[in-house]
This record gives C-alpha cells, structure tokens and sequence, in this order.
C-alpha cells in the first residue's frame, strides 16, 4: 500500500473518526485527573473548592476534545454538514417515543443504584458538604455542557460516520465497545452496564436520526444520579463523609 492509498483510507470518514475518538479519549483521561493539575487547583482554592473547580476542568476537557475539536476536524477534512452527524434537533412523535420510554427508565435505574454503598463513594462528583441551589445550578450546567459533546461524540460523529463506511452492526460493534472502554475508569459495573445502553442509544440515534434522544436520555440519568444520590448521602448526616 503506497502513502497516497493510506492517505485515502485514514481519511474515510469512519476510520478517521475512530482515531478521532481514540484520541480525543485518550488526551480526556491524561488531563481530567492529571496529580499536577489538582495539587495546583487544590494549592490555589483549598482542598474543597480545588476539588470542585476540578470537575469542571473535566468537563471542559470534554467539551474541548469531545465536540470543539472534532467538529473542527470534521470541517476541514470532510464535506457534510453537522446534520450528517446527528446534530438534527427533532422533536417528532418518534422521538418523543423514545423520550417518554427511556426517561422514566433512567430514573428507576438511578433510584435503584444510588442506594449502593459503591455509587455513594463516587457520586456526587463534586465532595462539598455544603449543596445549595447555586451549586446545584452549576453543577447540572457543567453535566449539560459536558454530555452534549459526549454524546455528540459517542452517537453523533463517531455511529454516523462508522454506520456509512460499515453498516450498521459493524459500526454499533465498534461504538458499544469504545464507550464501554470509557466507562473502566469508573469501575467494572459501570463499563458493563454501558454495553446495553450504548447498543440501546446507538439504535434509537439511528432511527430518529439525530442524537438528540440519547443526549436527553442522558442528562436525565446524570441529574438523576447526582440528586439521588445528594438525597441518600444527606439520610447519613454524622455518619458518611460526602469528603472523598
């Protein structure tokens, strides 16, 4: 294969944003826990406010690597429009289906799982005592922010691309298992249980053509899991730390 014919094939607009996810993950994960940028944030602000304004720069990386770059790759090196990647925002009755169907089941998941002593070390995320509405505010601003991006990664650029260059199971294979990847970190119940819903959020998108379902979907399950588990935490004043 000369460069010219590798040239070509990297540059398929499947293949080229299977790299781009590769690497987009890859940078999110050396930056969003990164020791040298907490000790900084934790030295400047105090060990509360450090650890707070450190899940925002993690959703920043997010919104950077996941949506801002790639959509400026995306313009420079293909010829479609955002549409082409799923960012077609539709509220039609399929879609509200899938809104209706999928919503409540996000909730009954997450009422379930914060009770678990694994979710409650984890979430919420930000470890403040001291939840109020404006912190609620900003925190459910920064998840909006964030899975935006993300899921304009996961079922927009990333399955539209891979569905026209591969087919369609070929290309839900290949999303299922990159998002379940990026789910490890967060332990193996979490990347398990991202196996179904990616396959499940992979269809829907393709179906309703736009990843508008999936992004609903899931903010609701992020807010869900972030308010639930404020609420079970608070039932254990005295007794559990929300301090990592």
């Amino acid at each position: 294969m000369n460069l010219e014919q590798l040239s070509s094939d990297i540059f398929q607009e499947g293949t080229l944003t299977i790299f781009m996810a590769a690497f987009a993950l890859v940078a999110y994960f050396a930056l969003y826990k990164h020791p040298g940028i907490l000790s900084a944030l934790r030295s400047r602000y105090g060990e509360v406010e450090g650890q707070e304004y450190a899940i925002y720069l993690q959703k920043f990386w997010g919104v950077l690597f996941f949506g801002l770059l790639p959509a400026f790759v995306l313009s420079l090196t293909q010829n479609k429009g955002l549409a082409d990647y799923g960012w077609a925002w539709r509220l039609d009755a399929l879609t509200m289906k899938w809104l209706l169907l999928l919503s409540p089941l996000m909730v009954l998941m997450t009422w379930i799982s914060t009770r678990k002593e694994d979710s409650l070390a984890q979430y919420p995320e930000i470890r403040r005592e001291d939840w109020d509405g404006a912190l609620l505010f900003r925190s459910a601003l920064g998840w909006v922010l964030y899975l935006l991006a993300y899921e304009w990664m996961f079922r927009g650029w990333l399955l539209f691309a891979a569905f026209r260059q591969m087919g369609l199971w070929p290309a839900i294979a290949v999303n299922t298992a990159i998002y379940a990847l990026a789910h490890v970190p967060k332990g193996p119940r979490e990347a398990i249980g991202a196996i179904p819903l990616g396959v499940a959020l992979c269809l829907v998108s393709l179906q309703t053509g736009s990843f508008f379902v999936a992004f609903f979907v899931h903010v609701v399950l992020a807010l869900s899991n972030e308010w639930f588990s404020l609420y079970f935490h608070s039932h254990f004043t005295g007794k559990r730390s929300l301090k990592a």
